[in-house]
């Protein structure tokens, strides 16, 4: 099911499938959309319930000229959730999803009994600002298209079967909304909400101090694929799905102990 929730006059959109339990929310990244999911969504609609958003800004959710922050992002995924009767969740977020399925998990306990962080910047190494901050830079400049469809190619890379529709999606999100999105994203501290997650973490692949992360979050579990690129749901979603699978089954098993 496809719908439109209006959340103080910003009508946010939203696929709704599925049942049973845990619940599963899938938060696409930056400059995407919520069918950057879709393979996820057809595998576990058939034994879940399933949420997946266009985070405000992006897709078919409204734009507003605003401030587009991770903690923003998460307070629209908790009024979804509520409008949807969804608790104790397990919220799967890519990219720049992920750290809102982060935020999520901490600031709203009750809506996450776990988190997967697919690609995602989550306590990044020491580097990761400096390249960020060069591609911000870019992405504020007058030759946005043209950056935006050179940096979606760089992800997907040229063999992918879904680069035209990444790239399409990405080129379609607004400029004022990516350099929002991004600025906030890099200014998040990832580390800190690290340190206060309470709910168990499966980390796949990504821009990880994965050392650092370990001492911040002991919970956290850590996964990787072969053969994807950023966009390792659409690109190897056999591998994904059946990590996620797997870390579902761990939470029941560890339930039962």
């Amino acid at each position: 099911m496809h719908a439109l929730k209006s959340r103080d006059g910003i009508r946010l959109f939203h696929v709704s499938e599925g049942q049973g339990s845990p619940p599963l929310v899938f938060l696409h990244g930056g400059l995407g959309q919520h069918a950057h999911f879709a393979p996820q969504v057809k595998h576990f609609q058939q034994t879940h319930r399933i949420l997946a958003p266009d985070l405000r800004g992006h897709g078919r959710s409204d734009a507003p000229r605003q401030l587009y922050s991770i903690e923003g992002f998460a307070e629209d995924v908790a009024f979804l959730c509520s409008e949807e009767s969804l608790e104790q969740a397990v919220v799967v977020g890519h990219s720049m999803g992920g750290l809102v399925a982060l935020e999520l998990a901490v600031r709203f306990p009750k809506l996450a009994c776990a988190i997967v962080l697919l690609e995602s910047p989550v306590v990044p190494p020491a580097d990761h600002a400096k390249r960020s901050d060069a591609l911000l830079s870019m992405l504020r400049g007058p030759d946005f298209t043209r950056t935006v469809e050179q940096w979606a190619r760089h992800m997907v890379g040229p063999s992918s079967p879904h680069a035209e529709q990444v790239v399409t999606d990405m080129v379609a999100t607004p400029q004022f909304v990516a350099v929002s999105a991004i600025e906030h994203m890099l200014r998040y501290d990832s580390a800190a909400a690290a340190a206060s997650c309470q709910v168990p973490m499966l980390v796949v692949d990504g821009a990880v101090d994965t050392e650092r992360l370990r001492r911040l979050c002991p919970r956290a579990v850590f996964g990787k694929t072969v053969g994807g690129g950023h966009y390792i749901q659409l690109d190897v979603p056999v591998q994904v799905n059946d990590m996620i699978e797997r870390f579902i089954r761990g939470l029941g098993e560890a339930k039962e102990k």
